[in-house]
């Protein structure tokens, strides 16, 4: 995972937000992480191996799983809607996304690389059934 509860709890840490939107259950708030965490995988996985482990990375990583598990945690509260500051940052944060995905932005990780554009040797037995041989059946 690119978050940590204790990162999660140092983000919502103002005005005591975590005890109150969670009261004690790191569960939950654990369920929250693992969210934010599959949708950032859920975007770079088109153009890298999730997850992704390059240290240079990381810190993006971390900084937009916290910020999208963030607006979960206030979805959990009573309140009418999502501060407008958080829903802001979400916004930024999957339009960052969506430009990692499109290749308009590029991580410092190991890209994916796909076999669909190889050849496949294959080596075997000369074929028996083949179109000349099955002429007339």
């Amino acid at each position: 995972m690119y978050a940590e509860i204790i990162d999660f709890k140092n983000r919502l840490s103002v005005n005591d937000y975590y005890n109150q939107i969670y009261e004690g259950n790191d569960n939950i708030a654990l369920d929250d992480l693992i969210t934010a965490n599959a949708t950032v995988d859920a975007f770079i996985a088109s153009r890298y191996c999730v997850p992704v482990t390059d240290q240079r990375s990381l810190p993006l990583l971390k900084s937009w799983t916290l910020t999208l598990a963030e607006e979960l945690a206030w979805c959990r509260t009573s309140a009418d809607s999502v501060p407008e500051s958080v829903t802001n940052r979400v916004k930024n944060i999957r339009q960052i996304l969506q430009n990692v995905a499109d290749g308009k932005m590029q991580l410092s990780a190991k890209e994916r690389h796909d076999s669909t554009n190889g050849a496949i040797i294959v080596d075997c037995n000369t074929p028996i059934m083949t179109r000349d041989n099955l002429n007339g059946y």
